[in-house]
């Protein structure tokens, strides 16, 4: 009899992200990498550790701290059951794990919907951890977990706890083999003191993974996390190119899944290259189907504690999707959607739109401007009323010349908040005074939107009136003039 088995990493951006330090988030993303290795060489693996199998299993999957195979070997399986967990738990401290086992019948659709709900079940049920210690002992004062003794004379391994030690160490065997790669977030900002986080998913895969059969499903997998590492490098590539250098690391890169952190002033445009990329190497994946993806970009100062920028991120990621699924539920198109975060509250971007995206609160329900005019879509879709990434980077662009208006729609943005009536005066003045701007770039504003000029900022745009010109002036705020960057230019 035959058997499908699945293993899952639970917690594993709350296990890279713990804290601030780039070269503990490096770390952990090299032991999730471990993980996946060895999962593709399993009898490899436990031999290592005495423990012998009769043969490999029959990988399915091994990515991004999941694991799917097929038993024929019951003795093995049950090797594997008994052992993995605690295998991978020794090397990962702080690191969930589940896994489940359904018997297989050559149905492979069934197995695997099957197991995905005892995954879920496994995922709920409480795993005590390895380095559970009483309250009277040290903690590590970074992560509250207790300290670890150890004999590393080193002073980054003085007072730091189990996964600490463990991350620390993995970055240094990283270290060894990339000794030029940037290992603090400092090393990342801008020179606005900017990083941004760039989150990115995959689109309605579910529509094509559940009817895969088992040799589809190997195929489909490796091809897909295939496309999104070629993705990540040819994008890297990419702005390397057009800036001359470029100021990134990866952290998750596998499946469908992408988390970088970044120099703020090439974000937009590595996330527009992905996006790119992404759809080009992932066409007809599967019976000339293609995929798309959504991404969000958090910026935040580099002192910001990036797992709620990552928090921020996932949920910008979420909304993205549901704009695109408005569009079109079956296949959604890729887009994008970003937030600036300036205050040191953590919220949902639900909050973020109520606290902060919202004007004209205060004058009634009516007179309520959004200022989340996204998602920005990589392509157009054949609608004059769709934002593209391509449309938002030339405005901003020309918002940057020394005759655009910027201070002026600043300030209008306040009056917004007050006063709508004046508000609509100060933009009569503005587009009065600025005409000849207006006249010039009339077609960039209509290429964002049909309906924008000018003298028209404010247009009606999923159910809400919104405007644009917050996201234009937050990313000219955030991040430096790209267009005259060279070479040298992204120097410290």
């Amino acid at each position: 009899m035959a058997f499908l088995y699945g293993f899952s990493a639970v917690g594993l951006q709350d296990f890279i992200f713990r804290t601030n330090v780039l070269q503990e988030i490096i770390g952990a993303s090299e032991i999730i990498k471990s993980i996946d290795d060895l999962g593709k060489d399993l009898q490899d693996f436990f031999g290592k550790n005495d423990i012998s199998l009769n043969k490999n299993p029959e990988i399915i999957l091994a990515s991004a701290g999941n694991l799917r195979a097929i038993f024929d070997d019951e003795a093995d399986l049950q090797k594997v059951v008994l052992h993995l967990h605690k295998l991978i738990a020794m090397k990962s401290y702080g690191l969930g794990i589940s896994q489940a086992v359904v018997k297989y019948d050559g149905d492979y659709a069934s197995a695997t919907s099957l197991l995905e709900s005892k995954l879920k079940i496994a995922r709920n049920k409480l795993d005590f951890p390895l380095d559970f210690s009483h309250c009277i002992l040290k903690h590590n004062p970074k992560t509250a977990f207790p300290q670890s003794p150890n004999t590393q004379s080193d002073d980054k391994y003085r007072k730091i706890d189990k996964s600490t030690f463990q991350k620390l160490q993995a970055f240094d065997n990283f270290d060894e083999s990339n000794p030029n790669s940037i290992n603090e977030l400092s090393k990342l900002k801008n020179a606005k003191n900017k990083i941004a986080l760039i989150y990115a998913d995959g689109n309605a895969l579910g529509n094509i993974v559940r009817a895969l059969s088992k040799d589809e499903m190997k195929s489909f997998s490796t091809t897909l996390d295939n496309a999104t590492k070629e993705s990540f490098a040819k994008s890297s590539t990419q702005i390397k190119d057009k800036y001359g250098e470029i100021k990134i690391r990866e952290v998750i890169c596998g499946g469908d899944d992408l988390v970088v952190v970044c120099n703020a002033d090439i974000a937009l445009d590595f996330a527009k290259a992905f996006l790119e990329h992404f759809e080009n190497l992932t066409q007809n994946i599967h019976k000339n189907q293609n995929l798309t993806a959504c991404a969000a970009i958090a910026f935040f100062n580099h002192k910001y504690p990036i797992h709620y920028a990552l928090k921020l991120a996932k949920d910008l990621c979420k909304e993205a999707k549901i704009r695109s699924k408005a569009l079109d539920s079956t296949n959604p198109p890729s887009s994008l959607m970003f937030h600036n975060i300036q205050s040191s509250a953590v919220q949902s971007f639900s909050a973020f739109i109520d606290d902060e995206l919202s004007l004209g609160k205060n004058q009634g329900k009516e007179h309520i401007v959004r200022l989340d005019f996204g998602a920005y879509f990589l392509h157009n879709q054949s609608r004059a009323t769709i934002p593209t990434i391509e449309h938002l980077l030339s405005l901003v662009q020309i918002f940057r010349e020394t005759d655009a208006p910027t201070s002026r729609l600043r300030q209008w943005l306040s009056m917004l908040d007050s006063s709508k009536n004046l508000a609509y005066n100060e933009l009569k003045q503005i587009a009065k005074i600025y005409d000849a701007f207006a006249t010039k770039h009339d077609s960039a504003f209509k290429n964002l939107h049909k309906d924008l000029s000018l003298s028209n900022l404010i247009i009606q745009k999923d159910g809400f009136s919104k405007t644009p010109i917050y996201d234009i002036i937050s990313l000219i705020s955030n991040t430096a003039q790209t267009s005259k960057i060279k070479k040298g230019d992204l120097d410290e």
